[in-house]
């Protein structure tokens, strides 16, 4: 699942989730080989 989606999926924007991630109210992505973002 990309950010776009997941951002799409909870009504939210992909600014609103890498902020929730960086002040720790998501864990980090698991990262793929190219450090893209791995689906779960």
């Amino acid at each position: 699942m990309t950010i776009g989606e997941f951002a799409s999926a909870t009504a939210t924007k992909v600014e609103t989730v890498r902020y929730c991630e960086k002040i720790g109210l998501l864990p980090p992505p698991v990262r793929a080989a190219a450090n893209y973002r791995a689906s779960p």
